[in-house]
């Protein structure tokens, strides 16, 4: 057990090692994908290797919030970066010699997309355990500042490591960081909820009653569903020109891959910028105005980057950080909705299925990328999601339900029952 005063000193070194620990992530996912991009220089390679990516995002929200109370986070961690370092370590050795095959780097890719899927919630929930409850809160926002940073700083530092070392030197430098960061984990046995109760079973009966009981709940609110639907089409439309951003710098622009780096800084940069806007002004007058602005927005951001032609790169950089503006605009009112009028015991399991659903159809939509590969480039994916973000914003105004989501009160009684018992329980 961590004593209270000494709570402080344990957070400090996991904390710290996580930092380090993101950034070298983010910059072997960047090598990887720019490996498979100039090495194949394929739209159909590099979908199926976000199709890899993506899937973990989609297999674990479903079961985010009974899991991640019922297991133990800190040994979760633990097992889950010993794989990723197993896995590193032997395509390190393929890299060496030269005998690195697509099929091992693919794999990679899906093993370390668990650390984003999996460990990075875990974490979160860990930090929180080990700081004094009085501080939890200025912790975690400091938590997704520094999130935010990184994800400004992450690209522009990968890009000048893959400039400057081959991949076989890049995972090797990621080995010896797991290493380093794993060691405040394995010293570190918080009494948190995770270990008591771990004990407890995980029935399978109860997520799936839990699941259905969400999907319930947002199919009977009829304005949230028809939102959802939305913004599932959205990334429908948006995941393929945004996924395939490493092979249209390098193919159409003809750049290489600081300019690559420089346009995820950007999209980064500007998401930093919208929250500040948006938590300063607090949108327009209507939670739903807002949102269909931020998409009207969206859609301005990204015809930019589908009009600039091969010697026109500023018009995408200007694009996709007009896009990063816009996006918190687009999403966070979303959440506000939730907390406004959603119950708290079932908010976590609402936002979970939001984001498995959102995820679930960018496979879908990679795989018709690489099925139209021959006859559909990279920019046209971009015109066709800039509009569709257009019809779907000026659609949204001419539906009631949707425009009256704040008002609406419609609920399943079978839902309000439960979700009523389980605020009582917790009680």
């Amino acid at each position: 057990m961590i004593e209270p005063n000494s709570r402080f000193a344990s957070l400090y070194p996991v904390w710290a090692g996580q930092v380090i620990r993101r950034i070298s992530h983010e910059v072997v996912q960047i090598a990887l994908i720019w490996y498979l991009t100039v090495q194949t220089e394929s739209l159909t390679v590099l979908s199926f290797a976000l199709i890899v990516a993506v899937l973990p995002h989609i297999l674990f929200p479903p079961f985010f919030e009974y899991t991640l109370q019922k297991i133990n986070q800190r040994r979760c961690i633990l097992i889950t970066y010993g794989a990723i370092c197993l896995t590193s370590i032997l395509m390190m050795s393929a890299f060496w010699l030269g005998k690195e095959e697509l099929w091992m780097i693919m794999l990679m890719i899906f093993i370390r997309s668990w650390r984003t899927a999996l460990i990075t919630p875990a974490l979160d929930d860990l930090l929180l355990v080990l700081a004094p409850q009085y501080s939890r809160q200025r912790v975690f926002k400091a938590n997704l500042k520094l999130r935010r940073a990184l994800g400004v700083a992450a690209p522009l530092l990968a890009a000048l490591i893959i400039i400057n070392f081959p991949i076989y030197i890049i995972l090797g430098l990621d080995i010896g960081i797991i290493v380093i960061t794993l060691i405040p984990l394995v010293f570190t046995r918080p009494s948190n909820r995770g270990e008591r109760l771990h004990s407890q079973s995980i029935r399978l009966d109860k997520i799936l009653a839990e699941i259905s009981e969400t999907i319930s709940y947002v199919v009977h609110w009829r304005g949230f569903y028809i939102l959802t639907c939305g913004i599932t089409m959205l990334n429908f439309l948006l995941t393929p020109g945004f996924s395939l951003l490493p092979l249209h710098v390098y193919k159409y622009f003809k750049h290489g891959v600081i300019a690559f780096c420089m346009l995820e800084s950007a999209f980064s940069a500007g998401v930093i910028l919208g929250e500040e806007f948006l938590a300063s002004n607090g949108g327009l007058n209507s939670i739903i105005h807002t949102i269909l602005f931020g998409i009207l927005g969206l859609s301005f951001g990204v015809g930019l980057m589908a009009y600039a032609g091969s010697d026109q790169y500023f018009f995408v950089l200007a694009g996709i950080l007009i896009a990063g503006f816009m996006n918190p605009i687009a999403n966070e009112p979303v959440f506000a909705i939730m907390h406004a009028h959603i119950y708290p015991s079932i908010q976590q399991r609402v936002a979970s299925l939001l984001e498995g659903v959102v995820s679930s159809v960018m496979p879908l939509s990679l795989i018709l990328v690489a099925m139209t590969a021959k006859w559909m480039n990279v920019r046209w994916w971009l015109a066709i999601g800039a509009i569709g973000c257009m019809v779907i914003a000026a659609g949204g105004f001419f539906i009631p339900d949707l425009m009256h989501i704040e008002e609406e009160r419609t609920r399943s009684d079978l839902c309000e029952d439960k979700a009523k018992q389980n605020e009582q329980g917790g009680k």
